[in-house]
Formats: structure tokens, C-alpha cells, sequence
């Protein structure tokens, strides 16, 4: 008697396991999926001669979708939303970034993505590039961002991670040091997205 439902207990284990794998491969990303504050973070950092300086941003707004086989980013970030923590600092920024022509700084990626839904449940993780273009001021260029995608089974959630770096004179951005203190050219961004998860239409 034991022995059966031993054997009972197993078979139902092993069954509740395949169901679970199951229902996990037929998660997709839930696209269109709006980009704002609530589920877009983004923060950027520059070393200067005192410190390393550190910065967030906010009133984010865009979108990540889906046209077959493609996959595309729109996001612009309001240069007046940049804060470092330091309002005389803010301010030789927003002077700097021109924003009162340039409204924001905008990035657009419409390519194949290498990583799918799919690959992120078989395997836990996906690493891949996304291919775009930044556009800071008037100029427009193409830069490549290393991302990182895990699942978060507790939230349902495609989770996003990305890195990359530019250079202020790229953009024609003007040199923000000060007399007293210099600023390296180099700026690291930042960002994590969060894409809900969905079940997959049938086929």
C-alpha cells in the first residue's frame, strides 16, 4: 500500500513538473508594451575630477513592439528630466544638451532580434545586442547595446538589462567640464525594462 502511493505521489510530482514546463513554453513578451517610469529605469554616470558623478532620468515615454519578424524600440527621454542631484550641475546640463531645441534624447532599433520568448524559458537566460540609432542634439548614430533577458517567474516578467557607453564631442555635445573640475568624455548608460508575459496565441 505504501508502495503505490509512493509511486502515486512520484507520477503526480513528475506530471505537476510537466505541466509547469509546459505552460512556461508557451510564454511570449506581451508587445506592444508602452515604456514609461513604471516599468523603464535609467540612469547614466560620468567621472569627473572630484568624483563620479551620478544621474536618473524620468518622464520616459515609448514603446517596444513587434512587425513579424522584427523587433522594434522607440523611446525618447526628456532632456529637462535629467537629474544628477546637484540643481547648478542640472542646470550646465540642460545648457549643454541645448533643451530648449533639443527636446529629447531618442533611440530606435527596428531589427531581427536574436533572443526570443522562447529562448529566455528554455534556457533561463538570453544574452544578444539590440542595433540602433541614438540621436542626441541634431546628431543621429548607430550604436549596438549589449542586453541581458532573465524571466521572473514570480512576476511573469521578461526582465531587461542594458549597457552601453558614448562620447560627449560624438554628438557635438559641448565639453560640460568647468574650470575647477573636468569631466571625462566618456558617459555610461544604464537601463533595465520590464515586459510583461503573456500566453501564446494557438497555432
Amino acid at each position: 500500500m505504501k508502495k503505490n502511493l509512493c509511486m502515486l505521489t512520484v507520477v503526480l510530482l513528475f506530471s505537476c513538473f510537466q505541466l509547469a514546463v509546459a505552460d512556461s513554453q508557451s510564454l511570449t513578451w506581451k508587445l506592444p508594451t508602452q515604456l514609461t517610469d513604471f516599468n523603464t529605469k535609467l540612469t547614466f554616470q560620468v567621472d569627473s575630477t572630484w568624483h563620479m558623478v551620478h544621474g536618473v532620468s524620468s518622464g520616459i515615454h515609448g514603446s517596444v513592439h513587434q512587425d513579424g519578424g522584427l523587433f522594434g524600440i522607440d523611446v525618447d527621454i526628456p532632456v529637462g528630466r535629467l537629474d544628477t542631484d546637484n540643481s547648478s550641475r542640472d542646470e550646465r546640463l540642460r545648457e549643454i544638451m541645448q533643451e530648449k531645441k533639443f527636446h529629447n534624447i531618442s533611440f530606435h532599433s527596428n531589427h531581427i532580434l536574436s533572443c526570443t520568448s522562447a529562448m529566455v524559458m528554455r534556457d533561463g537566460v538570453c544574452e544578444t545586442n539590440i542595433e540602433g540609432k541614438l540621436k542626441m542634439l541634431s546628431t543621429e548614430k548607430a550604436i549596438s547595446v549589449p542586453i541581458h533577458i532573465e524571466y521572473n517567474r514570480g512576476k511573469n516578467t521578461f526582465e531587461i538589462d542594458g549597457h552601453t557607453k558614448f562620447l560627449w564631442p560624438d554628438f557635438g555635445i559641448e565639453d560640460p567640464s568647468i574650470f575647477i573640475a573636468s569631466v571625462d568624455p566618456d558617459v555610461e548608460i544604464f537601463f533595465h525594462t520590464t515586459i510583461p508575459a503573456e500566453q501564446k496565441e494557438a497555432e
